[in-house]
Parts: C-alpha cells; structure tokens; sequence
C-alpha cells in the first residue's frame, strides 16, 4: 500500500521504518523542511540500521494516499488536520495522538477514521534517528462505519516485533491510554524521573496510584484492572523519558492540555473533585512559564 505517516518524531521514525521493513511504500510527512532535506539524503535509522523513505515531504503539502497514520502532537493536530483534509480529504486516517481531545475533530470527518494507541518504547536520538526500546503494539479501533477493507492489508502484514491489533471501542482504547499519560508524564515531568522511578520509588509509587486513581473517578474506569495496566506498562518503558519530560527539559510546549487539561474539564463537567490533577495541571503550567 501506498501510507503517509505525518510525524517525524520518535513515533513517526519507527512507524515509517517498520512499514518499510513490511514493504508498503512510505510517504513521510515532517514539520521542517531541514529535517526532510536530511532524511531524503541520508535516510533515517532504527536501532544503528539504516532505512530509505520512499518520498518525504513538509507537513502542509500532502497527496492522496491509500492510508494515512497521523503521529503528531495534539497542539500540531488542527493545523495538520486542515492541510489533509483540504489536500487529501478521500484518505482513511488512522490517529495516533495522546489524549483525548481530538475525539470530537475525528468523529466529525467524513472519510474512514480509525484511533489507535501506541505501546511501543521508542527514543530519538537524532534529526533522522530512533532507538526501539521497547516492543509493544499499535491498537486501533474504527471511529466511523466507512470502508475498512484497506486496514486488513496492514494487519495481514505485520512484523512480530511490530504488531497491529483491531479492537471495537476507540473510546475504551483512548481512556486506557489517557490515564496511563496521567499518570506517567507530568509526574515524571515534574521530578524530572524516567518512568521506572514511578515504581521504584516508594513516594513515587505512592502518588502514581493516587493520580490513577483519580483520574479512574472522572472517567468511571475500575481502579484495580487499570492500575494492574499502568504499572505493566511503566515496567514495560521502565528506561524511557516522557515525552512530557524531553518537552520540559527542551522548553517546548506540552500535551497537557489534552491530557490532564481535559481530565480537569471533564471532572468540572461532572462535579468530580479532582484536587490532584488540578495540582499537577497548574505544577507543569509553571514549568512551561519558567
């Protein structure tokens, strides 16, 4: 198949190496032009092994592709959003965003729509280059009743160390994967930890349950199956730094308005007390200040 994959982060990096590897022709959509003019010389790596895109191009200039995976920050989200939609709006999309504040944009589109969460580890470690770090999945499930006959290809042709996985509720997905981001970032943002320290640490632990906690009350989730998840998930990317993090540390903005920002919304929403959320929305909006 013919697949965009808009992102040229660590999660785009990996996607567009993999769908090489299977033998789909890849269209890698980046932010900057410097970036592009680097991979379309010197192609990309993965884990120290070279890989060639077949066509990159700046994210505002898309075609018309069988499948678009669209792996790029929700702050990016609108703006790249348009651009497809006016360029390319016949492509089945799949999102691949943390959050969930994009539900109402891709349950508004009109071409098949699919939400997926990414369970992989993956670091950058360059303009052109990621590190695996640890083997996951990419779960997804349809957002609209359109034509899916497109995603069995994908599925039919994937790598044992990179696997797709079809499930029914996109919402059930991306309520799992907001509340691990909950959880995970802007704790480690804030004390400037890798994720396994949530759990080796007995105060971090401590905290870590008590922001999954909450955050299962605002979104009606059983505390004791997603806590189980979290944590596996957490020793799973034990060695990884949050994106949330990497963003503090770069002085970028965060996701945190369509993770805890929305979290606090939907807790105001419902009546919900949320003091811990709303402790840390404000904690990391300083640090975005400072």
């Amino acid at each position: 198949m013919n697949i965009g994959v808009v992102g040229g982060g660590a999660v785009g990096l990996l996607t567009a190496s993999y769908l090489i590897e299977m033998g789909h022709k890849v269209t890698l959509y980046v932010r900057s032009e410097t970036q592009a003019v680097h991979i379309r010389e010197f192609g990309g790596s993965r884990d120290r092994k070279q890989f060639y895109v077949d066509e990159v191009r700046v994210s505002t200039n898309f075609k018309d592709e069988d499948f678009m995976m669209l792996c790029v920050k929700t702050i990016a989200l609108e703006e790249v959003l348009s651009s497809i939609i006016e360029q390319a709006p016949n492509t089945p999309l799949l999102f691949l965003c943390n959050g969930m504040a994009h539900i109402r944009m891709m349950e508004e589109l009109t071409q098949p729509v699919y939400a997926g969460v990414v369970e992989h580890g993956v670091l950058r470690t360059g303009i052109g280059s990621v590190v695996h770090r640890g083997v996951g999945r990419i779960r997804f499930a349809p957002v609209n009743e359109l034509d899916q006959r497109f995603i069995q290809q994908l599925v039919g042709n994937e790598m044992k160390c990179f696997k797709f996985e079809q499930s029914e509720d996109y919402r059930s997905l991306l309520t799992e994967k907001l509340i691990v981001n909950a959880t995970v970032n802007p704790l480690t943002a804030l004390f400037k930890v890798k994720n396994g320290q949530l759990l080796n640490s007995p105060h971090l632990h401590q905290l870590a349950r008590m922001v999954c906690e909450e955050c299962c009350g605002i979104l009606g989730v059983s505390m004791d199956s997603m806590w189980t998840y979290v944590q596996s998930v957490i020793r799973q990317t034990a060695n990884n730094e949050s994106s949330m993090l990497k963003d503090i540390r770069h002085e970028r903005k965060t996701e945190l308005d369509a993770i805890t920002g929305y979290l606090c919304a939907e807790a105001a929403a419902k009546g919900f007390p949320s003091p811990i959320n709303t402790f840390l929305y404000n904690a990391i909006k300083e640090l975005e200040l400072n």
